[in-house]
């Protein structure tokens, strides 16, 4: 694939497109979409897999975020995000929380999608997306993403793959580091990961992080300021 203009900390282009796919997404093409993203390997799966084969519905029905909040929320805030991004940190930790007290009070409802760059400059992106996907089994998901961005300096930029930092990160949160591994040691959740990023570049997002309130994204840096993500949540909150 062509290397895209991805730039971090900027904004990104407009999520209308993406929920008018939505509404369009059959169910037809299931078998489909699972014999397209079978990689059947079994090793340590670092790499997005191709799915230039799958039709824009099929990737759309593939690609899933991990939610948080009421499914009725007035307000959907769609992060895409990248684990090795120091944007996606910043906004993780100045923001982030800010959308958490309106997912705690039913204003809003919190969907990260996972976008990971790769390339020289983010070697280590795409398995860290799957680290975090494999505490989604464990139900250790928010705690686990809140410990790979405070641990970023320390495992995005090594020479290998961090597993065992990675797999260490899990016990510090309290899973089970025995399936933890077992699970980043293979080829577990690299089809909705790749979906993901698919989706994302589907989209024209060329940027981590991107944000959107609604259907609204929030331009230049202002996802790094809570008052403004804030805002933002009110505001589409009280159009609806």
């Amino acid at each position: 694939m062509a290397q895209r203009q991805r730039r971090e900390n900027q904004g990104g282009s407009s999520l209308r497109g993406l929920y008018i796919g939505l509404a369009g997404v059959a169910v037809a093409g299931v078998a489909a979409i699972a014999w397209a993203l079978s990689s059947g390997g079994g090793q340590t799966v670092t790499e997005p897999l191709d799915l230039s084969g799958l039709s824009g519905s099929e990737l759309m029905a593939a690609a899933q975020p991990v939610a948080i909040g009421n499914a009725n929320a007035p307000v959907e805030v769609r992060v895409f995000s990248d684990y090795t991004c120091p944007g996606c940190r910043s906004f993780s930790q100045l923001s982030k929380p800010a959308v958490m007290e309106q997912v705690e009070a039913g204003t809003a409802r919190l969907l990260y999608y996972d976008f990971p760059l790769g390339g020289a400059g983010h070697p280590h992106s795409f398995i860290s997306a799957r680290a975090s996907r494999c505490a989604v089994d464990q139900d250790r998901y928010w705690e686990y993403q809140d410990v790979l961005f405070a641990r970023q300096d320390t495992w995005a930029y090594s020479s290998s793959a961090p597993v065992d930092e990675l797999v260490g990160y899990a016990g510090e949160v309290g899973m089970d580091t025995g399936a933890f591994g077992q699970c980043l040691r293979s080829d577990a959740h690299a089809e909705v990961v790749s979906a993901n990023r698919a989706l994302a570049e589907q989209l024209g997002i060329a940027s981590t992080p991107t944000v959107f309130v609604g259907s609204r994204s929030l331009g230049g840096n202002s996802w790094a300021d809570p008052a403004a993500v804030r805002a933002a949540i009110l505001r589409e909150a009280a159009g609806s």
